[in-house]
């Protein structure tokens, strides 16, 4: 609960109220201490989610998020800071996304995965 705390202190210090445009057209958090500070103070849009996720990820976790047991995980109902944690730290053989989705994306996607 104490960490709770602290990261919305930091949040609100750091003005990270998700109302700053970034320059590329997406709502962005800055300022948080890491890049998965400032995507998970963005509300996710699943409309916006599953046209990211099928697009990017449904080629290896399936349209469903279920994968391929053994070679792909299930990512079906994933929490939105793991599903980010994942994106920005992809295991070995993930591709990597972290210099093709914008914040706003991953924030959209990471709901979407929610509601698998």
């Amino acid at each position: 609960m104490r960490l709770v705390a602290w990261l919305a202190l930091g949040w609100m210090a750091a003005g990270c109220n998700g109302t700053d445009s970034g320059t590329d057209g997406d709502t962005e958090c800055i300022g948080g201490a890491s890049r998965t500070e400032d995507i998970l103070c963005l509300e996710g849009d699943t409309t916006n989610g599953a046209t990211v996720f099928h697009a990017r990820c449904s080629v290896c976790h399936l349209e469903d998020g279920s994968g391929v047991y053994g070679t792909f995980p299930d990512i079906r109902g994933t929490a939105a800071a793991d599903t980010i944690d994942a994106i920005l730290n992809p295991a070995i053989g993930m591709t990597d996304f972290t210099s093709v989705l914008s914040n706003q994306e991953m924030a959209d996607a990471a709901a979407h995965v929610e509601t698998l």
